[in-house]
Formats: C-alpha cells, structure tokens, sequence
C-alpha cells in the first residue's frame, strides 16, 4: 500500500514539474522574445525588418544614457532577424539606430548601413 502511494505522489510531482517548468520553458524558446546577449558575444550584424545595422563602435550604455543621448529610450531588437514594432513605420521608413540589449541591461547601438533600401 505505502508502495503504490509512493508511484502515485511520483506521478503527481512529475506532472507538477513538466507543466510548472517545461511547458513555460520549452514555450520561451520559441516564443520569438527578445533575449539579451552577452556583450562578448554582440554579433558585428544585425538584421531588422529586412535592412541591415551595423554595431556602432561606440560603447555599450545603460537606458538612462541612450534616454540622456537620444531623447527616448533605446528601441531593443533581437540580436537575429526579427521585426519588432515601433522600428518602421507603415510608409517603409525605419529608426537608423536599433539596440541589442547585453546580459547585464546595458544596450549596445546599431546604425543602419544602407537607409535608401
């Protein structure tokens, strides 16, 4: 009897386990969210909504330095190719500057290489 409670309370904690942890996990992988990277690993590319940006050789910054610098706070992309709103308006005309967020909240700028595409 107390074997068969302990194959029952197993069932149980495994169930718990795979919809509590997994499901989210394995959902957060695929979900398309923007991840910040490491800043050793800042790709020298990015692509946005179709156009090119290139990383800016100026240094990483937190929020409250690109909010100082640009007015705004910075507009985050992925560090792949992704298409975020609020980084192209409706007539095709897109930010010259995007920012891939570090792994340790600071952004990292990305100019646009060719704004006439």
């Amino acid at each position: 009897m107390i074997g068969l409670a302990a194959v029952g309370f197993a069932a149980v904690v495994a169930v718990v386990v795979t919809i509590g942890i997994f499901l989210p996990a394995m959902g957060a992988l695929t979900s398309g969210a923007i991840r910040p990277v490491d800043e050793g690993s800042l790709p020298a590319l990015v692509m946005v909504c179709d156009r090119e940006y290139a990383r800016s050789p100026a240094p990483v910054r937190s929020a409250g330095d690109v909010r100082a610098s640009d007015g705004a706070d910075p507009v985050v992309v992925a560090a792949g190719s992704s298409c975020p709103s609020g980084v192209c308006a409706t007539n095709g005309a897109c930010l010259t500057v995007v920012y891939v967020q570090t792994t340790d909240d600071r952004f990292a700028a990305y100019e646009q290489l060719d704004e006439s595409s």
